[in-house]
């Protein structure tokens, strides 16, 4: 299943949580499906946005989040965007499942 996730590198405070609603990047167009390409999740980590090592923080992260081994986490696009999407072997319905069970953005 893929997953559109949405970073902030070198945070103070590092956490994995839902947004509550899509983000504001304008309606689907032609070339963009909204469902894959707002963010559902905003995963926070302290690692730099430095080789890789953001990316590599933020696949742990959400594998520990979603209760997944971090080799079930796959980062498809977004290599160096603060949007990405990430592929994760996992059974669908306990993936959902495991997506509404984090926590809601706080707004502000």
């Amino acid at each position: 299943m893929r997953v559109s996730v949405a970073v902030k590198p070198g945070s103070r405070h590092p956490s994995v949580t839902r947004l509550a609603a899509p983000s504001a990047a304008g309606p689907p167009t032609a070339g963009r499906r909204a469902e894959a390409e707002d963010p559902q999740i905003l995963v926070r980590v302290a690692a730099r946005a430095q080789e890789g090592a953001a990316n590599d923080a933020v696949r742990r992260a959400l594998a520990a989040a979603l209760r997944v081994r971090p080799s079930d986490v796959t980062l498809h696009r977004g290599h160096r965007s603060r949007i990405k999407q990430f592929d994760i072997d996992a059974e669908p319905a306990g993936l959902k499942s495991a997506i509404a069970a984090l926590p809601i953005e706080a707004s502000g």
